[in-house]
């Protein structure tokens, strides 16, 4: 079912993964700041205070919304290619009957 050349890219996939969640967590603890203040849809003054307080606030927000998209980026990556490992899936979905049907 799964090649040694696929199960070495969804290894090096699942690394690049979760190193850029550590960054992520290293990016928080060095600048104290994360995205979830602007998840809750503050006013905008309060976006810009919590900006203009501190300069490590816009990098450590710039960083951490960065490595967010790599890692949604290399996170989809990795299941899109973990489903294109199952061969019976892929015949099943190159014939039109892969509704409702796993692996």
């Amino acid at each position: 079912m799964y090649d040694a050349r696929l199960n070495r890219t969804l290894a090096i996939l699942a690394y690049l993964a979760s190193a850029i969640v550590f960054c992520m967590v290293a990016g928080v603890l060095a600048t104290g700041f994360s995205q979830e203040f602007f998840q809750l849809a503050p006013s905008p003054a309060a976006v810009a205070a919590q900006l203009s307080d501190q300069p490590a606030h816009s990098l450590g927000l710039r960083l951490n919304l960065g490595l967010d998209n790599l890692f949604i980026t290399v996170y989809c990556a990795f299941f899109a290619f973990w489903r294109c490992g199952c061969a019976s899936c892929s015949v099943r979905w190159r014939s039109g009957s892969h509704w409702g049907q796993c692996c």
